[in-house]
């Protein structure tokens, strides 16, 4: 079987999570924050940088990490949720550290992204939160669901998308996911397979 599927397993393990997140997407409103590049602290004080799209690719072709891309709006509820208590979480850190470069996109922001031989722009910048998508968000961040927020995107080595995943999965949800993509195993073996055999760090 192809890589694909054994990614896509996942997808449907995942789905369950987004029911409890749409009440609190449609209902939380969230002060708008800056877009300057993120840093996040995690629980143990420890600082991780993340990146612009346009860096991440630079960067990439340096060291040749994967990407981890979270798609998000300044108004996600679930977005805020996802950075405060998974994305600043030390053990979360500590994987994306080894397989990841770390990138920030806002779904709704004003970059402008070279990727794939196109130009990403927002034609709506100026438009009303959930009326200023940027081009990028759907390239990269479409489910058979639609585009939804927040949205985690994987790139491989080679800056190949492998796969959008929604939802703001807590840490426990969220490692094995990183290492199964991040330490290759996807390519190999069905997502249920090594689920089942995965050792935790995170407790629950």
């Amino acid at each position: 079987m192809g890589k694909k599927y054994y990614v896509l397993v996942g997808l449907v393990i995942i789905a369950g999570v987004l029911i409890s997140f749409n009440t609190l997407n449609k209902t939380t409103s969230v002060a708008d924050t800056d877009d300057s590049l993120v840093t996040l602290v995690s629980n143990d004080g420890e600082e991780t940088k993340w990146y612009s799209f346009n860096e991440a690719v630079e960067l990439n072709a340096k060291n040749g990490k994967k990407l981890f891309v979270d798609v998000y709006t300044n108004w996600c509820g679930p977005c805020k949720w996802l950075d405060k208590n998974t994305l600043s979480h030390p053990g979360i850190q500590k994987i994306m550290d080894e397989y990841f470069i770390p990138v920030k996109f806002n779904a709704e922001g004003n970059d402008t992204i070279s990727f794939d031989g196109k130009v990403f722009v927002n034609k709506n910048p100026n438009a009303a939160a959930r009326m200023s998508t940027h081009e990028f968000t759907p390239y990269i961040a479409s489910t058979p669901q639609g585009v939804a927020y927040p949205t985690m995107v994987f790139f491989n080595n080679e800056l190949e998308l492998i796969q959008p995943i929604t939802g703001a999965l807590r840490p426990r949800q969220l490692e094995p996911i990183l290492v199964f993509i991040g330490g290759d195993h996807y390519l190999s073996t069905p997502w249920e397979d090594f689920v089942a055999e995965y050792q935790y760090t995170i407790p629950e």
